[in-house]
């Protein structure tokens, strides 16, 4: 008893043709996705009071640890956020067909970005990010 499996080379490149069609289709929604789940991390991390290393922000100078308290805001635990604009700004654009950028939209809150991230590093991905981020990017891809 025996079982003859054939695949000719011409069934190999219409089979590769549809999957390279597929994959065009869906790389651009695909990296959107994966564009959006990185600004996500990023907002979730910071909102839970930890750098790009997951280590907890350093807590705010005393100066503003007393304005915070005098505005009504909680100095602890350090969140980067006083009016939540500056995290609420995070886009992603389409650099190219290949690429996503992820900025802060607005002068304003790209300066308060910076600024945050000199003394408490926030913004980017570690290695686990970037993963999962890829992760997204695959299982949308194939979807």
């Amino acid at each position: 008893m025996k079982v003859e499996i054939r695949f000719k080379p011409t069934d190999f490149a219409t089979t590769l043709k549809r999957a390279t069609r597929f994959i065009r289709n869906n790389h651009a929604k695909a990296l959107d996705a994966a564009a959006l789940s990185a600004i996500e991390m990023i907002d979730n991390r910071t909102t839970n009071g930890f750098d790009i290393n997951g280590n907890r922000f350093k807590r705010y100078s005393k100066k503003y640890a007393d304005y915070r308290v005098k505005k009504g805001r909680n100095p602890y635990p350090v969140d980067l956020q006083f009016t939540g604009r500056m995290l609420n700004s995070m886009r992603s654009k389409k650099m190219n067909y290949f690429t996503r950028l992820v900025f802060f939209r607005g002068a304003e809150n790209n300066k308060k970005a910076a600024m945050n991230n000199k003394s408490r590093q926030f913004f980017g991905l570690n290695r686990k990010e970037q993963s999962r981020v890829a992760d997204i990017y695959f299982k949308r891809l194939i979807k």
